[in-house]
């Protein structure tokens, strides 16, 4: 069943999706525990993925992050990486980790996920947060991404 109450699927299929795909691990403190307090560097990105539900997920991407997410996944350099690229990374983890999660909770595919979009950061207020609102972190050397649900509009 796709609802809020799924969080420590959505952990798992994030942990799995950047260590996996993307070759990028959590930071870990020093008893071994995943960091949850990073920044943002420069202008984040934001990306939601919905669902045929009355929530979609909505993850803010560190720039820094998805740079090495997308030079290791399309096997660029520095110098080959560009903006489309790093957008176009964000939209791709939020359909892979949205995709993944769906497999999970709905295996027999009752419910549909849309296209990726990027979201304007202004656009989101404190009165979209869903009722049941939290917070993934994942924290790698430093950069941050988070997800977290909020109301359909």
């Amino acid at each position: 069943m796709l609802n809020l109450n799924n969080r420590e699927i959505i952990i798992e299929v994030i942990d799995e999706i950047m260590t996996d795909m993307f070759f990028i691990f959590p930071d870990l403190d020093d008893d071994g525990k995943k960091v949850s307090i990073g920044e943002i560097s420069g202008n984040s990105i934001h990306v939601g993925i919905h669902f045929n539900t009355d929530f979609y997920l909505h993850f803010t991407i560190d720039p820094q992050l998805l740079s090495e997410m997308a030079m290791n996944f399309m096997g660029i350099t520095q110098d080959e990486l560009m903006q489309e690229h790093i957008e176009s990374m964000a939209c791709e983890t939020a359909n892979i980790i949205g995709g993944n999660y769906l497999v999970r909770v709905d295996p027999n595919a009752t419910c549909k996920l849309s296209i990726p979009e990027i979201l304007d950061p202004n656009t989101i207020t404190e009165s979209d947060k869903t009722d049941e609102h939290w917070t993934i972190y994942f924290v790698a050397e430093g950069r941050l991404m988070t997800i977290s649900p909020y109301k359909r509009k």
